[in-house]
């Protein structure tokens, strides 16, 4: 993998395995450095940087190459974006600025941004028959600057100091995510929302075995952990086997480069992939759905599900391998015109985005309806695997930005969508294609 530099009075990132795979711009003067704690930011996963102010329209294309290195190899990529802090306090007690990712072996680099040269690196290993203990997961840093959380291939989330990289463990690490890690596995995104982390799992790249997907929340300044299934949701802590009945090997596995997004009212959002979905006749499993849940998944006997959303295509979209959650939900700006006001897009491989009432999921309250979308507009030239941008622009307007990937070249990009948010005087709103980028 090369990982390049690219500096003028301004730092981007460029990573790359045979192809571009991911770009993060972490722009600072010399007055302030602006961390960058988790993918697209963090929390809601908005990937904007409201304090950027050094890369615009006019400047960007001035970018010029500062360094580049080769870190690993091929059979080794990195596959997972970088985050970013300032000012590190080094073992050597000088001071840097460091970028933090994974490879796809789980090796976790510590990096100068400014030289390039590895602070510290280390890696978890696991014995894998398979020869696919991967992970495609990046990390996120803890709001203190202190510490960076990873998800390990060994079926853990280990935490560790960003200027030395030596493991910290107790309160809670390293927490435990899967009995099977060579075939349950993480290839999310970490997040941080407040004080809680969290992360999910899905089944290895090719669903060889048996896997349920999970979100996984850590209180940081307690250590208590706690679990939501996403199928046999009912059972509140890391299943086994014998525990719950996966069809098919279709786990309902969380794995979309968003994975979990903030609400921002004390809820989160998580969309899963292919799995049995039984919940509009009163069971727990929730396949290929969108669901509400309450932040940090209490454990308290209560109900954490707070809404969620399914296809009435639900079981097509399971026999086609067409997973809703093959990229995460995205939380697009209030519109007041609108009688929804309050919406979502969410992304998956059946060639369709939909437009989604955050404040009744289904427009039929909660929870287990199926179908009950604003609006659904169809695609047609590949799968959308990334997490799609929401951006209102000064005129008040609201686009979201989606690239989707070719379908039958994994990996390869296969175009550029805008879609805008029209609302019509009766307040209903709809997505409109308004242009798409040449395939490239």
């Amino acid at each position: 993998v090369l990982l390049s530099f690219v500096f003028n009075k301004m730092f981007s990132i460029l990573i790359s395995t045979t192809l571009i795979y991911s770009v993060q711009f972490l722009s600072y003067t010399n007055s302030q450095k602006i961390p960058w704690t988790a993918f697209n930011g963090g929390g809601s996963r908005s990937g904007i940087n409201s304090k950027e102010s050094l890369i615009t329209r006019n400047s960007v294309a001035h970018l010029a190459l500062k360094w580049s290195r080769q870190l690993s190899t091929r059979k080794d990529p990195i596959d997972s974006s970088p985050v970013f802090w300032p000012n590190v306090t080094l073992s050597s007690g000088e001071t840097a600025d460091l970028l933090f990712f994974n490879s796809l072996l789980g090796t976790l680099f510590a990096i100068n941004a400014e030289t390039g040269a590895t602070v510290w690196q280390n890696t978890v290993t696991v014995v894998c028959p398979t020869n696919d203990c991967i992970t495609k997961s990046s990390p996120a840093l803890d709001p203190s600057g202190k510490f960076v959380y990873c998800w390990r291939v060994d079926g853990t989330v280990r935490k560790y100091a960003v200027g030395s990289g030596e493991e910290v463990t107790g309160n809670g690490f390293p927490v435990f995510m899967t009995y099977i890690p060579v075939y349950e596995q993480g290839s999310a995104p970490l997040n941080i929302i407040g004080n809680t982390l969290y992360m999910t799992t899905s089944g290895d790249n090719h669903d060889d075995s048996w896997y349920v997907g999970k979100v996984v929340a850590v209180d940081l300044t307690t250590g208590v952990t706690n679990v939501w299934n996403a199928l046999c949701s009912n059972l509140r802590y890391v299943l086994q086997e014998k525990d719950c009945t996966v069809e098919d090997r279709n786990g309902a596995g969380i794995w979309s480069r968003g994975s979990v997004v903030d609400g921002g009212d004390n809820t989160i959002y998580v969309a899963t992939g292919n799995g049995l979905f039984d919940a509009n006749s009163g069971g727990y499993y929730y396949g290929d759905s969108l669901v509400r849940l309450v932040a940090g998944l209490p454990n308290n006997g209560s109900d954490i599900i707070v809404d969620t959303f399914t296809p009435t295509t639900f079981l097509d979209m399971k026999n086609k391998d067409y997973d809703l959650g093959s990229s995460s939900p995205c939380i697009l700006p209030s519109i007041p015109a609108s009688k929804t006001p309050n919406m979502i897009v969410q992304a998956s491989k059946d060639f369709n985005l939909r437009l989604i009432n955050r404040d009744n999921l289904s427009g039929q309250g909660c929870c287990g309806n199926t179908g009950g979308e604003v609006h659904k507009i169809a695609y047609s030239d590949g799968f959308v695997f990334d997490h799609p941008l929401a951006w209102q622009d000064p005129l008040g307007a609201v686009w979201v930005y989606v690239v989707t990937t070719d379908a039958q070249a994994p990996g390869s990009a296969a175009g550029f969508h805008a879609y805008q948010v029209l609302t019509d005087a009766d307040g209903v709103s709809t997505l409109s294609l308004k242009y798409t980028l040449p395939i490239f």
